[in-house]
């Protein structure tokens, strides 16, 4: 071996002999180098740490390369729906939030078919909503019948209160989970013809709408009297 050249096979024993200053042995032997094993250069001892096979260039540009950045992607300006695959601007209308579908494709695929793994789940929710909000379903409703029975209609939830008891019977207005019954609340007509138009509706009990129905007052008089009459209970 030269004796100007320490090459890779350097004995362990010979530096634990300097481990704990290994500076000294550098300052000691100037002439000393070393063969780096990635650039297979000689290279002065100095330019090595203390067992590494590697001089400090080679390890330092692997350090940098490490920390290169990557050039940056350029922001798409487009989205395809994967279910349909068509192809519009990504600031459109069209797509559903943080999904790669447009609403519609989102609406018959993902969402019925989730709906249909968690039935239960999204009834349970929709009650807890119904329950807290019953003037959305009953303006729901009345916008329903509206629209078969081609009546005027322009109510929103603001325009209605429902109220603990009904105005007509006194009986405690309850949501029933959704069933309906004689207490249940009930979105009723004022004037009949007039339609669902705000002014002319009140909540009251669904056992009093069904009594007053698209009744007059002199008829509802007469099957007063009627009732007196025949000793009606």
């Amino acid at each position: 071996m030269n004796e100007n050249c320490l090459k890779n096979e350097i004995t362990h024993n010979y530096y634990l002999k300097y481990k704990e200053n290994y500076s000294k042995l550098v300052l000691e032997n100037p002439q000393l180098t070393k063969i780096c094993n990635k650039c297979n250069q000689s290279k002065n001892l100095e330019m090595f740490g203390y067992g590494r096979l590697a001089c400090r260039d080679c390890v330092n540009k692997d350090r940098n390369a490490k920390h290169i950045r990557k050039p940056i992607k350029p922001k798409p300006t487009t989205r395809t729906c994967k279910f349909c695959n068509v192809t519009d601007d990504i600031n459109s209308n069209r797509w559903q939030a943080q999904m790669n579908s447009c609403k519609t494709c989102y609406r018959d695929n993902v969402r019925r078919q989730w709906e249909k793994d968690n039935f239960e789940k999204v009834k349970k929710r929709r009650q807890e909503f119904h329950n807290e909000n019953p003037q959305n379903r009953l303006i729901s409703y009345a916008k329903h019948r509206a629209k078969i029975n081609n009546i005027p209609f322009n109510l929103s939830p603001k325009d209605i209160e429902v109220p603990k008891l009904c105005p007509v019977l006194g009986m405690p207005l309850k949501l029933n989970n959704g069933s309906l019954c004689k207490d249940s609340p009930s979105l009723d007509r004022i004037i009949p013809a007039k339609g669902y138009v705000k002014g002319n509706v009140k909540v009251i009990s669904h056992r009093a709408n069904t009594l007053k129905n698209d009744a007059t007052i002199q008829e509802l008089e007469k099957v007063i009297e009627y009732m007196k009459k025949n000793n009606c209970n």
